[in-house]
């Protein structure tokens, strides 16, 4: 939200702001020091809403700003109602399993999970390193000759210059447990879901791909001792988990819902609490006391990645915006 100028007189805001909102700006006027400061909550719309405000400046007493006062009336009743449509069309998880605002089912994100649920199950949830499946999943093979150590650049990335490119990306459908499996499958449907049917199928798509692979390339090599006050942040070649992607889709949905003009996403207080926390007491190493390692450097990435997905979205459609209201 950002403010173009202000009026002297009560009158004039009133009418000057109902005109922008029965052209579309959405707009407030709020009184400081006897003035009225003129707020235009869309970024894109700024430039029109600067010149609508020349415009009225040059001719306040215009009758097409009054005459706009009964139709911006009708376009807050409009928003009103549309905004409790949506209230009452909220995806409740509890009752509504890959279920959307219009009832269509969440296609890809269940297969995201279908395939997940399967690949942790085949390579026994993590317990036993000579399952076929997970040594051939994990960014490394757990079988390495003796001399190997795992510390150079070149012994982390052995078996992917043998032409095993898959590893970048499927320690992501690896899970270590039951209680890791669960709650990092809850996660993604909760945010997956919402992103596939508001944003579309290739979007999740590529946000779980993109995330995945930057996640799982910097935790597997970065360093596995990290100097303190970064020691739990180090990284590993057998790092496994969907959470880093996670963290990703909470970021990105996090960032849309405060700064992407379609306010199309949403985020519930508790998850922001939930993930915060446990980010915070992952880095400072509590986590590691109670349930033993944890890739909190895996989930910082994830988050950081996710931002910057959805900051890059924003400004992309900003400036395609910018440009055309040039033209």
């Amino acid at each position: 939200m950002r403010s173009i100028g202000k009026l002297e007189r009560a009158d004039w805001a009133q009418r000057f702001v109902a005109y922008l909102i029965a052209e579309g700006v959405e707009s407030t006027a709020e009184e400081e020091d006897g003035a009225w400061t003129i707020w235009v909550h869309d970024e894109d719309a700024l430039p029109q809403a600067r010149e609508s405000l020349s415009q009225f400046l040059a001719a306040p007493d215009d009758r097409r700003y009054a005459a706009a006062i009964p139709k911006a009336n009708q376009r807050i009743k409009e928003k009103v109602r549309q905004r409790e449509q949506i209230a009452k069309r909220m995806v409740d998880v509890r009752t509504q399993w890959g279920r959307g605002h219009s009832g269509r089912p969440a296609r890809v994100t269940v297969m995201l999970i279908v395939v997940t649920v399967i690949v942790s199950l085949a390579a026994g949830l993590a317990k036993d390193p000579k399952n076929a499946v997970y040594r051939k999943l994990t960014f490394c093979d757990t079988y390495q000759p003796r001399d190997w150590r795992g510390d150079t650049l070149g012994e982390k990335l052995v078996d992917i210059r043998r032409g095993e490119v898959w590893r970048i990306i499927t320690p992501n459908f690896l899970h270590l447990g039951l209680w890791h499996l669960v709650f990092n499958m809850y996660g993604l449907f909760v945010f997956g879901s919402q992103i596939e049917l508001r944003r579309g199928p290739w979007t999740l798509l590529a946000l779980v791909a993109s995330i995945g692979i930057v996640n799982t390339l910097v935790t597997s090599l970065a360093p596995s001792q990290m100097p303190w006050p970064f020691t739990h942040l180090s990284g590993s070649v057998f790092t496994i988990g969907m959470s880093g992607v996670l963290y990703g889709l909470a970021g990105f949905t996090w960032l849309s819902m405060q700064r992407d003009p379609r306010r199309d996403l949403s985020m519930p207080d508790q998850w922001t609490f939930i993930l915060i926390i446990w980010l915070v007491l992952g880095v400072v190493g509590i986590l590691e006391m109670i349930i033993g390692p944890v890739s909190n450097l895996g989930h910082l990435i994830g988050l950081l990645s996710g931002l910057a997905a959805a900051w890059i979205v924003i400004e992309f459609r900003t400036r395609r915006r910018g440009k055309s209201d040039s033209l």
